[in-house]
């Protein structure tokens, strides 16, 4: 683990092939001759990282639609307001001083 970790690291930090981790994950474990290099367990973390970015993503857009929601509520329940007062005859100083 610890060496999956150091891995990980050098490639975070451009000392890995760029363009794909998986294969400078495998040429690290061909130049170390490391035979404990689990392909599809590497596979499968950066599938499941994967995964929970897209799930972050996703509720972060879910944040955004709820937030855009309350905004345009609470707009409109300021111009009803401004409009109500407006219809009473009350008068608004809006002086930056």
């Amino acid at each position: 683990m610890e060496k999956i970790k150091a891995l990980l690291s050098r490639a975070k930090y451009g000392c890995a092939s760029a363009s794909n981790p998986i294969n400078a994950l495998q040429r690290d474990s061909d130049v170390n001759d490391d035979s404990s290099y689990d392909d599809a367990s590497v596979r499968a973390m950066y599938s499941d990282q994967l995964t929970q970015l897209e799930n972050l993503i996703a509720r972060q857009h879910e944040c955004q639609q709820q937030m855009r929601e309350q905004l345009i509520a609470v707009e409109k329940q300021y111009h009803s307001v401004i409009y109500s007062h407006l219809l009473c005859g009350y008068t608004f100083d809006i002086s930056l001083e």
